[in-house]
């Protein structure tokens, strides 16, 4: 148990640290650079620092969490845990920027290479590495990969691919 305390301990302090600020900066829209990556990816520290520390101090863990505190405690963060899987109607709707995605996965593929700036050959070269078939250039993004947005963005990122700032 020695052995779990002299690593489990430190890495739960120090990988909660880590945690809360990049929470904070996020919460306040104020996270930058690898900040979300951290928090995100870092959060395995922490999982794993804390099941090193509850292993090395079963005994104490098992005392705290018995008692009638203990078991509302526990029992309150689960309820939330559920209750965070429910999803709000408000946001049910479809992210703002779907709308301008289905309006470019609508226009047949000669409306979309002008639109891109670029031939339509080009387009049909771009999406026909990406995977797909045109057969026409009255053809849309949507009539060949379907409704599916993500595979519409998918798409249209083939053709427009990211472009340096000016």
């Amino acid at each position: 148990m020695k052995f779990l305390r002299t690593w489990a301990t430190p890495l739960t302090a120090g990988s909660f640290v880590v945690l809360a600020v990049t929470g904070l900066l996020m919460f306040f829209h104020l996270d930058r650079g690898l900040n979300h990556f951290a928090h995100e990816w870092l959060g395995w520290l922490l999982v794993i620092g804390v099941a090193g520390h509850v292993a090395a101090n079963f005994l104490g863990f098992k005392k705290h969490i018995s008692g009638g505190i203990g078991k509302a405690v526990i029992a309150a963060f689960i309820l939330i845990l559920a209750l965070s899987f429910i999803q709000p109607e408000e946001e049910k709707r479809p992210p703002g920027w779907a709308q301008p995605v289905k309006a470019l996965a609508f226009l047949p593929l000669k409306e979309l290479a002008f639109v891109a700036k670029m031939s339509v050959e080009e387009v049909r070269e771009r999406l026909e590495e990406d995977g797909l078939n045109p057969t026409s250039n009255e053809q849309s993004i949507k009539d060949l990969v379907g409704h599916n947005l993500r595979r519409q963005v998918g798409a249209l990122n083939a053709v427009f691919p990211e472009e340096s700032e000016d």
